[in-house]
């Protein structure tokens, strides 16, 4: 017998559920963890195909593509290991991972075109909003140079001819001090 059959109701745990057998897993736990698994793939096919689109709006090198994939697959390798910790606690489940591809899969084949046209448009619609606004910015960084670059030059030119009167009386300064050439 287990002790838990003598506890009162209020002491029972009823989310845990008591086996012979500690690494059961029912049925149902497992329906529900493929049902999430699919959801799971469904969602990296979705943030594939918005890299894809960024991808052809913005158009990419070949390196930077490159560095792109490597960063999903490493952030679809982190969410799967996360979902497999929470709900698999941490062990590998074959249909967890088959219920990714499924997800990833179905997704690919039905709504995967339209998420891609949608944000390829988005993409696009931003490229052309960023490129008017960086327009803009350069002129604004033009006008503000030029205007600066009077204000210096004119200060430049003052400078010049108050060094000149700075340089004369100086000099007139210069024959009361006592040196040597003065003494000569």
């Amino acid at each position: 017998m287990h002790s838990y059959m003598y506890q009162t109701k209020s002491q029972v745990d009823f989310s845990v559920v008591y086996s012979d057998n500690m690494w059961e897993i029912h049925s149902l736990d497992q329906s529900v963890t493929f049902a999430l698994s699919v959801a799971l793939g469904a969602i990296l096919c979705g943030v594939y195909d918005i890299i894809r689109a960024f991808r052809v709006s913005v158009g990419n090198s070949g390196m930077v593509i490159a560095v792109q994939d490597v960063i999903f697959c490493f952030t679809s390798s982190v969410a799967t290991f996360l979902f497999l910790l929470v709900f698999c606690s941490g062990e590998i489940r074959s249909f967890v991972l088959l219920g990714e591809g499924i997800g990833f899969a179905g997704m690919r084949f039905t709504l995967s075109r339209l998420i891609f046209v949608a944000f390829s448009y988005v993409f696009r619609v931003l490229n052309s909003l960023t490129s008017v606004i960086k327009q803009w910015y350069i002129v604004f960084l033009t006008r503000f140079y030029s205007f600066w670059h009077k204000i210096f030059k004119t200060c430049e030119e003052k400078n010049k001819n108050i060094s000149k009167v700075i340089k004369k009386l100086l000099k007139k300064i210069g024959s009361m001090m006592y040196t040597k050439r003065n003494n000569d």
